[in-house]
């Protein structure tokens, strides 16, 4: 961003209490990530606030007594309370102690010192895409004036500062994912499926597939989803996230090697009304680590996390790499790539490039049919991805589950 202004601790102190006082509400954030979490910090922080300003006796009662009837009487958005909700959502009132894993995350990023690190680049990339609404309206000619870009300038702010924490926050789970994946609890074991959903069957992959999987390090599955229309379906429903500025720039490290937009959630945020075809895809692949263990017993894990790559040019790529590794400090917990193809238009045919392992010679090339879906193993197969039509989105999940460092097979 040209003509940028440095700012002294002071401006720079005072620029972040607007912003967190304006801009941000830790509820949003949380909710994006987690609605059962959100709600539990919710409770826990009013909690916490009302202890620490309710100092009196008599305080301490009416308070007691307000509880106890809106635990009653009310939900949680009619609160009687005399202080301000929103007010309430502005700052951590519970100790750190008793803060969950991903509470914890966010109240270090919310330190000060930490906020004030991420805040160039947030604030740059809100600027483009205020930059990039402004002239939009004024080429459509939409009665742009001082109030419309006062209302647009709010609502990228409002929603631009949560997106953009949630990500970071996501980031940062991943990169604890190595961690997480390794506790017994996260198992991702079929028995657990059926207690949770009897009625949808592990029996998305056939045993060819997963045999080939395992002898070649990858495999292809046209029309993965057979319904209907179904990958025209999905498109209709997720071009209009990149409309509405949902996607991002890769990260600076990845930026030469990649020429997509990226668009990270977690299953929870997928809506099951506006997104069908999304929520429904979303919820076979979150399937597949259970059906793994069914049926090859491999030690997978349960994974909600996706990657919607959209590629806008033609000839897009994303040049050769490996998803993990069995090296320790390159070892992100990935044990097997999912990957999805779909496009608005159906005859869309990017390659997938196999390359020799630790090689730049190239094996073999695939086409990947609209629909389709790729299997690799993540610490084993290196490739990359060329001659991608504009237009044209890839769904990534990734399966965790730890290394064979014994064998080096997966």
């Amino acid at each position: 961003m040209s003509n940028k202004i440095s700012l002294n601790a002071q401006e720079a102190k005072t620029l972040i209490s607007i912003i967190k006082k304006d801009f941000i509400n830790l509820y949003r954030i949380l909710y994006e990530l987690d609605p059962v979490e959100a709600e539990k910090f919710q409770n826990l922080n009013h909690h916490y606030f009302d202890k620490a300003h309710c100092k009196s006796e008599k305080c301490d009662k009416d308070h007691d007594h307000e509880h106890s009837h809106s635990h009653e009487h009310h939900s949680h958005s009619e609160h009687k309370h005399d202080h301000d909700h929103e007010a309430v959502m502005k700052e951590f009132f519970i100790p750190e102690k008793e803060l969950s894993f991903t509470q914890k995350l966010l109240y270090e990023m919310y330190k000060d010192y930490k906020f004030e690190q991420i805040l160039p680049e947030i604030l740059d990339d809100l600027g483009k895409k205020f930059n990039n609404i402004k002239q939009g309206g004024i080429r459509d000619k939409l009665g742009w004036d001082e109030k419309a870009e006062e209302f647009v300038l709010i609502k990228v702010l409002s929603e631009g500062f949560t997106k953009a924490i949630v990500n970071k926050l996501r980031k940062e789970m991943q990169r604890d994912q190595l961690v997480e994946s390794k506790q017994p609890m996260l198992l991702a074991t079929p028995q657990s499926w059926y207690e949770k959903f009897p009625k949808i069957k592990l029996d998305f992959l056939t045993s060819d597939i997963i045999k080939n999987l395992f002898e070649q390090g990858y495999i292809i599955k046209p029309n993965f989803v057979e319904e209907t229309g179904f990958a025209s379906m999905l498109d209709n429903e997720v071009k209009y996230f990149y409309h509405e500025g949902r996607f991002e720039e890769p990260v600076i490290s990845e930026i030469k090697t990649r020429n997509d937009k990226i668009l990270t959630f977690s299953f929870t945020d997928v809506d099951p009304k506006s997104s069908k075809a999304l929520y429904h895809l979303c919820r076979i692949l979150t399937a597949l680590p259970f059906e793994f263990n069914l049926k090859a017993s491999i030690y997978t894990q349960v994974s909600e996390v996706f990657q919607l790559s959209y590629f806008s040019e033609n000839s897009s790529f994303q040049e050769v790499h490996y998803d993990s590794s069995f090296k320790e400090k390159l070892d992100n917990g990935k044990k097997i790539s999912a990957l999805y193809v779909f496009s608005e238009n159906s005859k869309a045919r990017p390659k997938l490039v196999i390359h020799q392992k630790d090689s730049s010679e190239v094996l073999e090339e695939k086409e990947l049919e609209v629909g389709s879906l790729c299997l690799l193993k993540s610490r084993i197969i290196p490739y990359a991805l060329k001659d991608i039509p504009a237009k044209t989105f890839i769904l990534r999940y990734w399966i965790n589950g730890p290394a064979d460092q014994t064998n080096q097979t997966m």
